[in-house]
């Protein structure tokens, strides 16, 4: 997928403003020389008084440096509002590209690796544009015609520093190989060592209960040492082309004053002249260190681009649907679905207020089936309809409407615990927040809290318990009565007053309800069961007709399995 263009319509009239800045600043750089060098040929000619002429001069000088300062102002200003506008523009397709990403996929990704996309890729963009691309079209037009005036006033002396200022061009695309070599490297350490140290952030404990804590301390010291020196790499690289440019402005002096010298003995130039074109280089001195930098930040900004086009090249999950989806109390069917691609292929159909109980062992895939349901996952073949409606292609607005989740994969968020119950239905009024509050036992909670409903979670609401989390994790599921309720081992960590209460939602719950459980007394309370192994649903009927036999045959199995694998290592079973 293409980034945004730059030049965009709505950005055009801010990029045609840097181009008429560019051009003003050399049309003062172009004053200023002739400035110069009138004042010093009519004073040294004697031809005017020179207190008169030094005056003259004195004020002059005085409008262009306000001039001159002000278009520095507008420049600064102009190119911040471009790169900013092209970023946020950049930013918000990134986001609703993650958010319609395939879920597998996104899966593989580490958290690290995703925030570089948003943080220091779209931050090396913005430098390009804000401070690259912008000086480029400035300093450009600058160089340009105040090199075209310095030919004009005297070819010898304008055609000397053009070619210093040519040579220093490729002097600096000659170390473009090496540079962007470098940047690649210290960025690769940068993930490396982002990636690790997010890991251990979420599993500190993980990290302290095994005694690992030196261990990983020594990782991170390694990561962090090898990222010091791909940045020592970098800044050498980067300083080479610095002092390409630096030597560059101080060539282009000095040979002005050697050919000026020589051009004087020759009467082929006047100081004034000389003087004016000292003046030129010295002005030019900042749009040349602008040049260095410049290449610098595209060669970053290139390596940056390609990690975004990777990223925006993920396909999407969920499809966007154009026409009315169909509400109500619908059933749910499965129309020659398959949930794994070595899976055989389902038809059946669900009405409303059944209760359907997966059961299958650890790793049978419960989980995948219940995130297809949900319209997270895509099924390998076939389609799961909700009504008359696919569930992958629901509009967040019959989404949310139309089916609440409860699963570890779906944590809280940062923010209040009200904005977290409401966060599927953020209309929901009062009284079906109390409700939700009331039916997932949350009162007593709330009661024990000083902000109450307002109290602020962490991140994955770690400053509450699991079974806590867990009621309300349930609420948000349940607030609205979603025509389809997903529990995805919704029953763990809850204690025998929740799980009462738990076992009362599911008693008179008007939609469906599909859940993957290990509680005997909720599988009792199912209608159907859906009997899992591999990723395929190898039975499914009502609850009365589940031949115990097979399974009590999978789970058998899957223990004659383990055994023996563990019987070949030599452990205990």
């Amino acid at each position: 997928m293409k980034l945004p263009p730059v030049i965009s319509v709505k950005r055009r009239g801010l990029l045609l403003r840097l181009v008429g800045n560019g051009f003003l600043q050399a049309l003062v750089t172009v004053a200023i020389t002739l400035l110069i060098k009138s004042t010093f040929d009519n004073y040294l000619n004697g031809s005017a008084s020179p207190a008169i002429s030094l005056w003259h001069a004195s004020l002059g000088f005085l409008c262009a440096t306000a001039v001159v300062s002000w278009l520095g102002f507008r420049e600064r200003l102009d190119s911040e509002c471009i790169g900013q506008d092209y970023v946020h523009e950049l930013r918000i397709k990134m986001f609703a590209k993650y958010c319609n990403g395939d879920l597998r996929k996104l899966e593989q990704q580490s958290k690290g690796a995703i925030s570089l996309r948003f943080a220091t890729d779209l931050s090396a963009l913005r430098q390009w544009i804000s401070l690259g691309l912008s000086r480029l079209i400035v300093a450009g037009v600058n160089l340009v015609i105040a090199l075209s005036m310095l030919c004009y006033i005297n070819f010898i002396l304008g055609l000397s520093v053009t070619l210093i200022v040519l040579a220093s061009a490729l002097l600096s695309f000659s170390t473009g190989k090496k540079l962007r070599y470098t940047f690649v490297e210290a960025r690769r350490k940068r993930s490396f060592l982002a990636n690790n140290i997010n890991e251990k952030v979420s599993s500190l404990a993980t990290v302290k209960v095994f005694g690992q804590r030196q261990r990983e301390k020594n990782r991170v010291k390694r990561q962090s040492e090898r990222l010091m020196a791909a940045m020592f790499d970098r800044a050498r690289a980067i300083g080479l082309l610095r002092a390409i440019t630096e030597g560059s402005t101080v060539l282009a002096s000095s040979m002005v004053l050697i050919v000026g010298a020589l051009l004087m003995s020759s009467n082929q130039a006047t100081p004034g002249t000389v003087v004016a074109a000292l003046g030129v280089v010295n002005l030019l001195m900042q749009p040349l260190r602008h040049l260095g930098r410049i290449y610098e930040y595209r060669l970053n900004a290139s390596v940056a681009e390609e990690k975004i086009k990777s990223f925006l090249d993920t396909r999407p999950s969920v499809l966007t649907r154009h026409r009315r989806e169909r509400r109500g109390q619908s059933g749910l069917r499965l129309k020659e679905a398959a949930f794994f691609s070595n899976s055989e292929v389902v038809s059946l159909g669900v009405k409303p207020g059944t209760t359907i109980a997966i059961l299958g062992v650890n790793g049978a895939g419960k989980s995948t089936i219940l995130s297809q349901v949900a319209g997270l996952l895509k099924p390998s073949s076939g389609k799961i309809l909700l009504g008359k409606n696919d569930v992958c292609k629901l509009k967040d607005s019959a989404l949310r409407q139309s089916i609440g989740m409860v699963s570890h994969n779906l944590p809280l968020l940062k923010g209040s615990i009200r904005n977290n119950i409401c966060y599927r239905c953020p209309n929901a009024t009062e009284d079906e927040i109390n409700l939700v509050v009331k039916r997932c036992g949350l009162a007593q909670l709330l009661d024990s809290l000083p902000d109450g409903l307002e109290t602020k979670l962490k991140e994955a609401g770690q400053n509450l318990s699991q079974g806590e989390r867990q009621r309300i994790a349930l609420a948000r599921a349940l607030i609205g009565t979603p025509e389809l309720l997903i529990l995805d081992e919704a029953d763990a960590f809850l204690d025998d007053e929740a799980t009462a209460l738990f076992s009362d939602i599911i008693r008179g719950y008007p939609g469906i309800v599909i859940m993957a459980t290990h509680n005997i007394e909720h599988v009792v309370m199912a209608d159907q069961i859906w009997l899992i192994d591999n990723g395929a649903l190898c039975w499914n009927g009502p609850r009365e007709e589940l031949p115990m036999n097979l399974y009590a045959e999978l789970f058998e199995a899957k223990a004659t399995v383990v055994g023996s694998r563990k019987a070949e290592e030599g452990t205990d079973v």
